[in-house]
């Protein structure tokens, strides 16, 4: 039991668990976007109101809907922070701690995504308000936050991210192909998500016709 506890509870980010009982809540995640993008916006000298979850520009008004509350990505953080904090922290509070960092780090790089989309517009006198390719999409958020949680792991794991793979006690060669594994394992990595980004931005979905109507089928 001791052994299968970790990875049973891990399945709980498997299921709608966190979805249901944070789905009342969205107004907060909201309300917290948008306030902290206004304080970049006006830290960038742009003119900006807040009313709610409302962002009024000169240019434009920001409407922090309900699926731009961030409650999505911050959940995926959270989920992969407990992997990367059983890998890299050394002392038994270091799991919890970069969990709950991760879910802070949610909300501030949705915050930023907002203030990132109010910049771009007021710079580029635009129709496309997620920028070009949607690059301010949800999906920009999760990979900001990825970057901040691997350096808060980093910094607070006090490991070397060159030798993650390899054992002090291992020998010279045993360390080179671990250390060969990790640079394999990460080019795979990378190409797999190059592949699905590239597929995801270039492929247009188009409607095939029919090859019979609807009301010839029994």
């Amino acid at each position: 039991f001791k052994i299968l506890f970790i990875p049973i509870s891990y399945l709980i980010f498997g299921i709608s668990t966190f979805d249901v009982l944070l789905s009342g809540q969205a107004i907060y995640f909201q309300l917290a976007t948008a306030s902290i993008a206004t304080h970049i916006l006006d830290l960038f000298g742009i003119p900006v109101f807040r009313s709610g979850q409302l962002i009024t520009l000169p240019h434009i008004v920001l409407d922090v809907a309900t699926a731009c509350s961030g409650i999505n990505h911050t959940l995926a953080l959270c989920g992969l922070a407990v992997p990367l904090a059983m890998v890299t922290q050394k002392s038994q509070w270091g799991i919890p701690l970069l969990v709950l960092e991760a879910f802070f780090v949610g909300i501030v790089a949705n915050g930023i995504r907002v203030a990132a989309i109010g910049v771009w517009t007021h710079a580029v006198n635009s129709a496309d308000v997620h920028g070009p390719m949607d690059v301010f999409l949800v999906s920009s958020a999760f990979g900001l936050g990825f970057i901040l949680l691997l350096i808060l792991a980093a910094l607070q794991g006090r490991i070397s991210w060159k030798n993650l793979a390899v054992h002090p006690k291992e020998g010279k060669l045993e360390g080179q192909r671990s250390s060969v594994n990790l640079h394999w394992a990460a080019a795979i990595a990378g190409i797999i998500f190059i592949g699905t980004g590239s597929y995801l931005f270039l492929h247009e979905v188009k409607p095939v016709p029919l090859p019979a109507p609807f009301e010839g089928v029994p």
